[in-house]
Order: C-alpha cells, then structure tokens, then sequence
C-alpha cells in the first residue's frame, strides 16, 4: 500500500524529471526584474559661496559664507540633496524652506562632514529655496557642489 507521504515524493521527482529537460532545453521559466528607477534630477550645479550666512533657523555658530539656490519639487515625492564642500574641512549646513518660508528641513547647526544630505517629502507641488551656511573657516567663492533629486 502506498501512504501520502510516498506518493508526494514519487509526484516530486516526476516533476522535477520533466522539468529539467525543458529548463535545459532554453525554455524556463525566467524571474521578472522590476525596472530600474532612477530619480529626477532637479538641481546639479558648481556654486561659489558669497559672504553672508542664508540659513535663518539654527544657523552654525561662525558662518559667515553660504550661498541660496532655488528648485520646484512634486508633492509626496522624496526629495534628496546633497552637498559637497570644497575641501575636506568643509562642513556645509543644508536649510531647505518653502515659498512661504517654512522651514521643511535642516541639517543641524553641527555639521561633520564635507558632504551633507538631508531628505524631505513635500506635501504640494512647489517652489523650494535652498540655503546653505559654511560652518568651518573656507573662504568665500569657495565652490561647493549641490545635487538635488526627487524619486520617480
């Protein structure tokens, strides 16, 4: 008498006898792989910094160099920004503010590193300003790289 155990693993091996000269032969089936995404760039640009500090909500103590650019966002997009100090010592604080002057991100008033991000999904399509002190000693007209993107 045959159990239902034995007649599952007779069922297997079957299958898999079947199978793998079809697999072979070139006509398995494949995975699916979901299509690359990349994001929108919004703002890729050399920007040399100006005296003044643009950063108006917990500015780092000492700036006295920044520089403000401005880029449209999609609502409920996430909206990343990066940027890059030109030296090593550098230490670039990020304010992001609406149009209305509504502060939708800030990086902090102690930067640590040469190159700093900050994130932000915005609630309405609209014009974004991007203001960025210089937190270390770098002299102004110093060129600093900003790249801003959104999500698909």
């Amino acid at each position: 008498m045959f159990n239902n155990t034995r007649i599952k693993t007779i069922v297997r091996i079957s299958l898999a006898v079947l199978c793998v000269p079809i697999c072979l032969a070139g006509t398995c089936p494949t995975t699916v792989t979901p299509p690359v995404t990349t994001p929108t760039t919004l703002l890729s640009e050399m920007v040399a910094s100006t005296a003044g500090a643009p950063v108006t909500s917990t500015p780092c103590a000492g700036a006295a160099t920044g520089f403000s650019r401005t880029f449209n966002a999609t609502a409920g997009k996430l909206v990343t920004i990066v940027v890059t100090g030109p030296t090593g010592t550098s230490r670039p604080q990020i304010q992001v503010r609406d149009i209305l002057g509504n502060q939708v991100a800030n990086t902090g008033a102690t930067p640590t590193t040469q190159a700093n991000t900050t994130t932000f999904t915005p609630i309405a399509t609209n014009l974004f300003i991007l203001s960025v002190n210089e937190c270390a000693a770098i002299a102004a007209g110093s060129v600093y790289t900003v790249l801003v993107t959104q999500a698909p």
